[in-house]
């Protein structure tokens, strides 16, 4: 609906009219009502054909009124106006000038006055401007104005005072001059507009989507406040614990925001993060507890939506919007402060929400409190384990000290629970720490700790020790292991050495780590996440071998946990099988080619070929000999202990023995 438009000049003469229902009328487009929340004050602007107005009637000065029949009616002064040739762009401002330019001056009275007392004190004229509904009328305050301010300025500030938001309503003449504009003053606990939290707004009614914002820019987690005089809080007794913050010397704290956003450069027992903040006040009553509402905003993180779409309500409505989009669902509670609306394209019509934290003002301080109870009784905490000596050992020797780890954010609150210990899901002990020996465990071993407070688990990690053991023939064996999360295509943090869902391991003869994640063979040690959201647990590793007839594909054999001894033409494939608590979840490593398995062969075929010369059999048998001991020692293998490969080893030294002798 396009609403019909008078023209009024400066002294409220109706001059003309839009009116885009009227061929030959003035017609108006691109148009925007801006309405806000702040004394229901409201902005206008369009666009018209020049050719449309030769007169001029859209000029600085002149006014704007129109009726709608469900936003009400609009009283506005033209404030600018850019004409060219082909187009007229107006803005009107809503309101009458005396509000938004007319000053008055410094006030400073001795006694209190009410609402209504400051208005007779400013010689406010009544015969345009009313009060109607006024709900802080049973109050007298004493306030001080220290400058000049526009009339509107001054109301706003007033109603500041008073704790209450200011309404303005135009009432317009049958001509659509003004006849009265009335000014309603509501308490702010609930404000204009309609409370219709009852009703729950779906994508479907208009929402396209929430963003949510947590900002902690603005953070503090203490604060000094100064007020007149540079008065501080110093030597203030009546001050009491409020919500947990408490006054210190000058300084009012919050234990929790500073236990939750800790201070890194200050001393352990003074982690606070101090803001200095001041306000024109002479009591340090009034300073205590205006600091106290400031540290109460500024020591948790800023919460802000931005809600797209339109929805038919009113400036001030509060509602509630449901967006199924996040998991869980979110509810937000919130209410209506500004307003697009556009007459010409209601596509472009848009609505703002804000005060997303009037939920909780309306609670009583027992259901927070019951609620807060709740929320940390079930509270999950983030864990993890740090290990003195990390968490394999070789041929059964050594020992670690594992130590849990409880974060609240960045706070270490381990101390404030009872920590439990499993091997493999056998509960082991309890306490921080937890010394581990090699002796302890066969192959592998599950370590889990479980953090428990007043009968509740709030939070567990787990990680998995591992036996290895040297290769045989008294060969030096060295056997590498490192993580990863992607398979084996990159190492995780710490070049690998922290624990990730996969394994990987080789052995050679040197002691130092290969930094290339494909020199390792990958098995997957951490199971997919399950329907409860938990990771599944390790219950074993183990080797498999495949005697097959081929070294481009595996026939002709089995899968076996055993290593078989070494048959000439016969090609070794090994792997490793993972198995998980929850039944039948298996993983395996991708199959390789037993790179030792290989060598042994290579060698054999040298010691063999060294019996066809007696000329050069002493010189291939030491050959064969030392490729046979090299290959032992280099092998490639993805199991903890290394299949032996004697058989070949032997057959080529005594074929050496038999050359040399003939």
């Amino acid at each position: 609906m396009t609403p019909r438009i008078a023209i009024l000049n400066c002294r409220d003469t109706p001059l003309g009219f839009l009116d885009n229902s009227q061929p030959g009328a003035m017609h108006y487009y691109d148009d925007c009502l801006h309405r806000y929340l702040s004394g229901n004050a409201y902005t206008f602007t369009f666009k018209v054909l020049s050719s449309q107005d030769p007169k001029e009637l859209l000029q600085v000065g002149n006014k704007l009124s129109f009726r709608h029949p469900e936003l009400g009616s609009f009283y506005l002064n033209i404030t600018t106006v850019e004409r060219d040739r082909t187009e007229t762009e107006v803005t009107a401002m809503g309101l009458t000038f005396e509000l938004l330019n007319e000053e008055i001056a410094a006030t400073k009275l001795d006694t209190a006055k009410t609402f209504m007392g400051y208005l007779d004190y400013w010689g406010f004229e009544r015969e345009k401007l009313k009060v109607g509904l006024n709900e802080v009328s049973d109050k007298s305050i004493k306030n001080e104005w220290t400058g000049n301010e526009t009339v509107l300025k001054r109301l706003f500030s007033l109603a500041t005072v008073f704790d209450a938001e200011l309404e303005f309503v135009p009432y317009l003449n049958e001509n659509f001059s003004l006849n009265t504009l009335v000014m309603n003053v509501y308490r702010s606990d609930h404000g204009m507009g309609h409370d219709k939290r009852d009703i729950t707004l779906r994508y479907s009614d208009g929402i396209e989507g929430i963003t949510k914002t947590s900002d902690i820019s603005e953070l503090i987690t203490a604060i000094r406040p100064t007020g007149k005089d540079g008065m501080t809080l110093a030597g203030y007794t009546r001050a009491k614990e409020s919500d947990g913050c408490y006054l210190s010397n000058s300084d009012i704290r919050s234990p929790s925001a500073r236990d939750r956003f800790p201070s890194q450069v200050a001393d352990k027992d003074d982690n606070y993060i101090v803001g200095m903040w001041s306000c024109d006040v002479d009591s340090k009553e009034m300073l205590y507890g205006r600091a106290l509402a400031e540290l109460r905003k500024r020591s948790v993180p800023k919460l802000t939506y931005d809600i797209d779409g339109y929805i038919d309500v009113a400036i001030g409505d509060r509602v509630t919007i449901e967006d199924d989009q996040f998991i869980p669902k979110l509810y937000v509670q919130c209410r209506v402060v500004e307003q697009e609306v556009s007459f010409t394209d209601p596509t472009k019509n848009k609505t703002t929400f804000d005060n997303f934290t009037e939920v909780s003002s309306q609670l009583s301080s027992s259901i927070i409190s019951q609620m807060n109870a709740l929320i940390e009784k079930y509270k999950q905490y983030q864990c993890g384990i740090a290990s003195s000596s990390g968490t394999s050992f070789k041929n059964g020797q050594g020992e670690t000290t594992l130590t849990a780890i409880v974060r609240d954010g960045a706070a270490d609150v381990t101390d404030k629970f009872e920590i439990r210990w499993f091997k493999n899901g056998t509960r082991v002990g309890t306490g921080k720490s937890l010394t581990v020996s090699s002796a302890d465990f066969g192959q592998t071993a599950a370590y889990r700790f479980e953090a428990w407070k007043d009968g509740q688990l709030h939070g567990q990690y787990e990680l998995t020790t591992v036996n290895v053991v040297d290769g045989a023939d008294g060969i030096s064996n060295y056997l590498h292991m490192r993580y990863s999360d992607d398979g084996g295509r990159t190492f995780t943090s710490n070049n690998g050495k922290n624990p990730g869902k996969w394994i990987g391991q080789y052995h050679d003869s040197s002691p130092v780590d290969s930094p290339d994640p494909a020199d390792y063979t990958w098995a997957k040690i951490a199971g997919e996440d399950g329907a409860d959201g938990m990771t599944q647990k390790l219950v074993s590793l183990t080797n498999e071998c495949y005697l097959s007839t081929s070294d481009t594909e595996r026939t002709g054999g089995s899968w076996d946990s055993g290593c078989p001894d070494y048959e000439q033409g016969k090609y070794l494939w090994v792997r490793i099988k993972a198995v998980y608590e929850t039944p039948d979840a298996i993983a395996y490593s991708a199959p390789e080619l037993d790179k030792a398995w290989l060598n042994a062969g290579k060698a054999i075929t040298a010691a063999e070929t060294a019996t066809q010369s007696a000329a050069d059999a002493s010189q291939a048998a030491q050959d064969a000999v030392s490729q046979a001991q090299s290959a032992k020692a280099t092998a490639y293998a993805v199991q903890t202990e290394l299949a032996p490969i004697k058989t070949g080893v032997q057959e080529a030294k005594d074929a050496a023995a038999e050359a040399k002798d003939e």
